[in-house]
């Protein structure tokens, strides 16, 4: 029984990143929806068969940290915010072109918490990280398919499985990242050529996508990793020289692409020159629009209006000034304004204390206590970019199923390391 049990969880588990490259085109909103359900299907049945197996091996049993409190509480804030909310059927459920309610943020809490439960050594994490990174190999393939006109796409940015440049973006981001990881974890010299070698693809078809605050992200991401493997990683003499010369070359890269972005090889690709032409006049509309968010944000502060609910703040504050643009919105295209319209301070407090708690146990517990050895300096460096890179292109874009499960993934492999089985 507990054998069948576990290779129900495991099997579950390891399915969902194969999900990005599932498109459902009988459904409404093929890209979302197909991905969506199954999504749900899978994690209630592997969250399901979690808690069987959890009775019967201690080891299995919530692996508890500050950060699943801190999404324990968001999970909690956001029910009443949804509850009281102005519309709590959309708030729970959201519709078919999101997919991204009450319901959706459970399943990506359930989905984290059994796989940090699940899996608790290096090897599994590796297992399941290289599993992702050959999903990840095939949509990047998928893209440039697109890009090299053999696949047609939805427009000159590559969108790949995922239906929206937005989204493959930050998806590639992630696994930039990952590869990276992986590149610290083994010793194997042709496993670090071809884990260099995707993450140079994969951020290839990332500036391809043409996703400007991503493609920011991604910089930020970076530097923060260079950054805190230079000044903290002296064990690691070898890659703290890269580290620092990483810093230093990127600085160079920026400073020289913004010089040569008049170029005509860079004015010639769109997605490039699009990358390249980044201004402040370009959140001039972002501008107006979190200016009407805010304005929502002063009528209910507290719980704010409901998840998926932006669109009465919209339509009340409309503001006139964006009568030549797109005439409807359902985010703010801002993390904070997000959270505050859909769930007030409370629910933007609450989210960012996960941030906060992945920062306590990344970066402030290892100065407390150097004897701190969940993560050594390069895991630590690598999965504070990831964050700070995800963290960076929200503030410009907004979350869906894709980004939603690897955030999970990523708090999933914090809290196996840092949390505890109470008892």
């Amino acid at each position: 029984m507990k054998d069948v049990l576990k290779a129900v969880v495991i099997g579950g588990l390891f399915a969902v990143p194969f999900l990005t490259l599932y498109v459902e085109n009988d459904y409404f909103f093929p890209f979302i929806t197909g991905k969506n359900f199954w999504f749900r299907i899978i994690v209630d049945l592997v969250f399901a068969a979690w808690v069987v197996l959890a009775l019967y091996e201690v080891k299995y049993r919530p692996r508890v940290s500050a950060i699943v409190w801190s999404f324990g509480i968001l999970i909690v804030v956001m029910f009443f915010a949804n509850l009281f909310g102005l519309h709590p059927r959309s708030s729970f459920w959201s519709n078919f072109e999101r997919m991204d309610g009450y319901v959706s943020l459970i399943h990506t809490f359930m989905y984290m918490l059994v796989l940090s439960s699940m899996l608790h050594s290096k090897k599994h994490w590796n297992y399941l990280l290289n599993t992702s990174l050959f999903v990840a190999f095939a949509v990047a393939f998928y893209g440039l398919a697109q890009y090299g006109g053999f696949i047609e796409g939805a427009s000159s940015r590559i969108d790949s499985r995922l239906g929206n440049a937005a989204y493959m973006a930050v998806y590639m981001l992630f696994h930039i990242f990952v590869a990276f990881w992986l590149f610290v974890e083994t010793k194997a010299v042709h496993r670090k050529i071809l884990y260099a070698a995707l993450a140079i693809m994969f951020t290839f078809v990332l500036v391809e996508t043409g996703t400007r605050g991503t493609a920011v992200g991604l910089a930020v991401g970076v530097m923060v990793m260079s950054g805190y493997i230079g000044l903290f990683g002296a064990q690691f003499k070898q890659y703290r020289k890269y580290a620092i010369g990483g810093v230093i070359l990127l600085t160079i890269a920026i400073s020289a692409f913004i010089m040569g972005r008049d170029t005509a090889i860079v004015q010639n690709n769109p997605n490039l020159a699009r990358i390249a032409n980044i201004s402040l006049q370009d959140l001039e509309i972002r501008g107006i629009i979190w200016g009407m968010a805010w304005e929502g944000v002063k009528e209910r502060p507290l719980l704010g209006y409901g998840q998926s609910n932006f669109n009465y703040v919209f339509n009340q504050n409309y503001d006139p000034r964006l009568y030549a643009q797109e005439q409807w919105f359902d985010r703010a295209h801002n993390i904070f304004m997000d959270w505050l319209v859909t769930g007030g301070f409370l629910g933007l407090i609450a989210y960012l204390s996960i941030f906060l708690s992945c920062a306590w146990y990344l970066f402030l517990r290892p100065l407390k206590n150097p004897d701190d050895n969940s993560f050594t300096v390069m895991e630590r460096g690598v999965l504070l970019g990831i964050l700070a890179g995800y963290f960076t292109h929200n503030l410009v874009v907004f979350d869906n199923i894709v980004s939603y499960i690897f955030f999970a993934i990523i708090l999933g492999l914090i809290n196996a390391r840092v949390g505890i089985i109470p008892k």
